[in-house]
């Protein structure tokens, strides 16, 4: 598999925490609790098997402690809890399109971080790609646009993260096995979050009905575990900024769950708007005309 073919799978099992997120919403769990818990799920089933398969991958460089932590902070600590926020704070359609000026900040500030060229075929595959998004979203709804300065800035704020722990991963996995990587940061992001938690006295119940923990073991698995495995090996392969337009394969997934599985209502300019994504992505999918010559950057 390609890294860019990862990528768009992980964007796959990322568009399934809607169905989750439906079935748990039932039980009233607190957003942070359920960040803890998808996490605890993720980092117990990589530490079993690092311990029991791959002993010798849990060996880090100790100068490379700080990378963890921060990558923890940025993914566990800030964007996921951020998200969550934004989608309180506004709309689905809003939120969505806020979280996805994440690409816009990777392509930017890849440029600078890691030397990757900002080319006229990333910045076409954007723009369709966004167009596209806005027409799935159905944004173009002025009914469903109430957008307050706090809603606005917390879901601006929700794509600057999800873009900045794109970098961050990017960081740790180009020096170590995608499963090392993702262990250790979500460890250590786990760990600073609780203790966050416990120091604003937000409670953290421990009994759930059983349906409930099997929900929250497909959130720990499928929606977590699994999609950011792919993901991180996919950037181990791929340029952050072209990963972060094909992870925007997700809400073209989501809305097909939600037609298929949901029932939900899927207009004709909605199909329209997942053509335009699917182009965007493809764009950035295919292969350059003549691989010994590099695409001329615009900046």
């Amino acid at each position: 598999m390609s890294g860019f073919g990862a990528i768009v799978l992980a964007g796959i099992f990322w568009s399934s925490v809607g169905l989750f997120a439906r079935f748990l919403s039932a039980y009233q769990l607190n957003p942070f609790y359920m960040v803890v818990l998808r996490t605890l799920c993720a980092v117990s089933c990589l530490g079993i098997y690092l311990a029991v398969f791959k002993r010798q991958w849990l060996v880090i460089d100790r100068r490379d402690v700080g990378r963890f932590l921060r990558a923890g902070v940025v993914t566990i600590v800030l964007a996921h809890p951020a998200l969550f926020m934004s989608l309180q704070a506004n709309t689905i359609a809003v939120a969505t399109i806020l979280l996805y000026t994440a690409p816009f900040y990777v392509v930017v500030l890849s440029r600078f971080l890691y030397s990757e060229a900002i080319t006229g075929r990333k910045c076409l595959a954007l723009l369709l790609a966004l167009l596209g998004l806005a027409l799935v979203v159905n944004i173009f709804d002025l009914s469903n646009l109430a957008v307050t300065p706090m809603g606005l800035g917390i879901g601006l704020l929700a794509g600057f993260l999800q873009g900045v722990q794109t970098l961050v991963m990017k960081d740790v996995s180009t020096r170590y096995h995608a499963t090392t990587a993702l262990f250790y940061t979500f460890s250590s992001g786990l760990i600073i979050l609780w203790l966050v938690l416990l120091v604003f006295k937000i409670s953290m119940p421990v009994t759930l009905p059983g349906p409930a923990w099997l929900g929250v073991v497909g959130v720990g698995i499928i929606t977590t575990l699994t999609p950011f495995l792919l993901f991180t090996w996919g950037l181990q392969r791929t340029e952050a900024g072209i990963a972060s337009i094909a992870s925007m394969l997700e809400p073209i997934t989501a809305a097909l769950l939600g037609y298929f599985v949901l029932g939900e209502h899927l207009a004709p300019i909605q199909i329209v708007g997942m053509a335009l994504m699917l182009a965007g992505i493809a764009i950035v999918a295919l292969p350059k005309k003549d691989s010994n010559k590099h695409e001329q950057s615009l900046f």
